[in-house]
């Protein structure tokens, strides 16, 4: 059963920075599952979350799909990668969302 971000925190004040960072849970999970080396304990939850994840939030995993395949695709240690993935990760978010996520950052 799919929910949404403000399923999973109904304490988020706020639905545009609980998807951000629900995709960014993701994200964190993702890459430590697939890139660290980690204790086999950590590492099955990890595995687990990036497995329940596409089930349960189908929205915030089309958007971390993405961003996903956007850090594969570019060498994230280069400022050129980096600067093409994050450029495609806000592609995602609408331009007035983009705007206040602007104004979160500046304040």
């Amino acid at each position: 059963m799919a929910r949404t971000a403000a399923q999973i925190d109904p304490h988020e004040p706020d639905p545009i920075r609980g998807e951000i960072r629900l995709v960014s849970d993701y994200m964190y999970a993702w890459a430590l599952w697939k890139y660290a080396q980690l204790p086999p304990l950590a590492r099955g939850i990890f595995k687990r979350f990036v497995r329940r994840f596409p089930e349960l939030l189908k929205a915030e995993f089309a958007k971390a799909k993405v961003i996903k395949k956007s850090f594969l695709a570019n060498d994230i240690f280069s400022v050129d990668g980096r600067t093409r993935t994050v450029i495609e990760a806000l592609s995602l978010r609408p331009v007035d969302e983009r705007i206040y996520l602007a104004a979160i950052v500046a304040a």
